[in-house]
């Protein structure tokens, strides 16, 4: 639960780029404070030794079970297509890194963070297309009116 905390906390800023592995710690955070509630249903009963409490407890053991099954496979999966999930978003960022104020801050931040200047390299922005993506209101076609 607190690994899912710490990757909610640290990676929600980058936006899209991580939204699969904090999606999954999400879903892992509300999974941990069931089991809290299951742990707990399961001292009660075996501290009052109330037969009518344990059927319900073994069902939400069961469910537990289930979620985090779940959450492995899903996980599995996730690791899978990490890169190249990661690799198209910041592709996507990085073309419409001119034209969009979160690109721009998503972009810088985890160019500054991991040192990085690229999906792989600093070529790929030779690659980008600049400005490529359509905006809500502009033509797309950069003005630099000091020149």
């Amino acid at each position: 639960m607190g690994v899912g905390i710490g990757i909610v906390a640290k990676y929600s800023r980058y936006h899209d780029i991580f939204r699969q592995s904090v999606g999954l710690a999400g879903y892992n955070i509300v999974i941990g404070f069931f089991s809290i509630a299951v742990g707990i249903l399961g001292i009660v009963v075996i501290v009052r030794q109330h037969s009518g409490l344990s059927k319900i407890a073994a069902l939400a053991s069961f469910i537990l079970g289930v979620l985090a099954l779940v959450s492995i496979i899903v996980g599995l999966v996730l690791n899978s297509q990490a890169i190249g999930y990661i690799k198209s978003r910041l592709s996507y960022r990085m073309n419409s890194y001119i034209e969009d104020q979160t690109s721009i801050n998503v972009i810088d931040d985890v160019q500054s963070k991991y040192q990085c200047c690229g999906e792989n390299l600093w070529l790929d922005w030779a690659r980008s297309q600049l400005g490529s993506l359509p905006t809500g209101g502009g033509s797309g076609v950069i003005v630099n009116p000091g020149v």
